[in-house]
């Protein structure tokens, strides 16, 4: 699958990231992140919802799982969520292509619904050191009708 490898020295750099993945991509795109604790997937998520003009503070939902910002995103959170009761939880209805989800931990969703989602943009981000990130984007539906996109990000 086509990877672009972005490679961040500061929060304001993961937050230009996300401001840029924000308004390139449209409403309907969901976002899935991946990556240990501390590696800025909620910073990138400030940045992603700034970039689609977003309404209200961003903040993790870790407690809640889902958390709307107007009618643009909805930001999901399943670090504590036990994937058992994941179709208790009933976030489907979010995914109808109305408005983008960003989803930190996803890794922690069942496959057989990772699956179904189209426009999806994988996002892992590892920690290098204290101060430098790794971000790579994994980007395989959207490539061909978004890759001057992705491009424009490196």
């Amino acid at each position: 699958m086509p990877e672009i490898k972005l490679t961040v020295f500061s929060d304001e750099e993961t937050l230009d990231i996300g401001r840029a993945l924000g308004k390139k991509f449209p409403v309907g795109t969901v976002f899935l992140l991946t990556g240990e604790l501390g590696a800025g997937k909620t910073t990138l998520t400030k940045g992603i919802a700034e970039g689609m003009g977003a309404r209200g503070a961003v903040t993790s939902p870790a407690y809640t799982f889902v958390r709307e910002h107007g009618d643009k995103l909805v930001h999901v959170d399943l670090y504590l969520m036990d994937p058992e009761k994941f179709d208790a939880l009933g976030i489907e209805e979010y995914f109808d292509g109305t408005r983008s989800v960003i989803v930190e931990w996803a890794d922690r969703l069942p496959r057989a619904f990772r699956r179904s989602l189209d426009y999806t943009v994988d996002i892992n981000m590892k920690i290098i050191d204290e101060e430098t990130r790794e971000i790579y984007l994994v980007y395989e539906p959207l490539f061909k009708r978004y890759k001057r996109e992705f491009d424009e990000l490196r």
